[in-house]
């Protein structure tokens, strides 16, 4: 039986002796998102660790080729980014301890999120006497309502 697919792009990667072939589709044509797309790697769709579908952005199909690159084996799908827009407020740690309990500055988030090489996403905010740091957006307190 032939594969009827559409694929808009074929990557092949060889690292060592390992090789590896990506087939990117649009994801809209299979129900995703426009602007992403569905991966197939050696004939098996890449999916999130639930097994959902997993439907990544240029960014993240870069990600995948480096991480195959290293000899790595096939990552996990990168997680969502989260929706945190500049200018956001948060809570974030300052790196100062009182009575041995760390001490958090609330602030505004100075960049959208990015993607940290161990594929935790990051953010920066603005921390007086520091300029804009990065920090994983799972150290930081989002508080609602006013922007």
């Amino acid at each position: 039986m032939a594969d009827t697919r559409k694929f808009c792009a074929t990557v092949c990667v060889k690292s060592g002796t390992t090789r590896a072939r990506l087939e990117l589709a649009d994801a809209a044509r299979h129900g995703g998102p426009a602007g992403r797309y569905r991966v197939r790697i050696d004939r098996r769709w890449h999916d999130q660790p639930d097994g959902a579908d997993a439907w990544l952005d240029p960014t993240d199909v870069g990600t995948l080729v480096a991480a195959l690159l290293a000899g790595s084996s096939v990552p996990d799908a990168v997680p969502p980014r989260p929706d945190l827009p500049r200018g956001t407020r948060v809570s974030a740690p300052n790196g100062r301890e009182s009575g041995g309990l760390p001490m958090r500055d609330s602030t505004r988030t100075a960049t959208e999120p990015v993607l940290g090489y161990d594929g935790q996403w990051m953010v920066g905010v603005i921390l007086c006497g520091h300029g804009v740091v990065l920090v994983p957006v799972e150290e930081l307190t989002v508080y609602e309502g006013r922007r």
